[in-house]
């Protein structure tokens, strides 16, 4: 990258960083999330910056400002509903009842079942849940159908729903 194309950025960013944490902070839940959300906002727009067709600089940078915050929620309630799914099948385990403990115990028995999926179904989970992926996007870069995804998520997590059923039966 060139000096004068790094200051020309770097003016950019002190020009709009504060529009862009305006727009951030009401969608996202949490000052460290808009903090975050913002500095992926100005990465996702410099390595956009060959598409860029003109018209508002400041509508388009905005707009992706919006898409990186949704992003951010949808994988943030992706992971939920994983943990959620997995934990209901354990809820009926007292030693994990409203405690501390409950969660680390449900992390590591989560990450646990995980591990034991065929290495496909893991990447699947991980990109779904962890990166936030659509079903779209992880079957272009899988070079997989979105039919493929859809399946493999399904017998993924039926897999991992009855291994906690078992596990809670123990």
């Amino acid at each position: 990258m060139l000096a004068g194309q790094k200051n020309a950025y770097a003016y950019l960013v002190n020009q709009y960083q504060a529009y862009v944490f305006a727009i951030v902070l009401p969608i996202v839940p949490t000052l460290a999330d808009a903090e975050d959300t913002a500095q992926e906002t100005f990465l996702c727009a410099y390595k956009s910056l060959p598409s860029y067709r003109g018209g508002s600089f400041k509508a388009w940078l905005g707009r992706i400002a919006v898409n990186c915050a949704t992003d951010l929620m949808r994988r943030k309630q992706r992971r939920k509903k994983l943990v959620t799914l997995l934990s209901q099948e354990q809820a009926t385990r007292p030693e994990l009842t409203g405690s501390e403990s409950a969660a680390v115990d449900n992390r590591i028995t989560l990450n646990g079942l995980i591990a034991k999926l065929p290495p496909r179904q893991q990447e699947v989970i991980r990109l779904y849940y962890f990166e936030g992926l659509s079903y779209a996007e992880i079957a272009t870069k899988l070079n997989i159908t979105e039919k493929t995804v859809e399946s493999i998520l399904y017998r993924a997590r039926h897999f991992l729903q009855e291994q906690l059923t078992a596990e809670g039966e123990r």
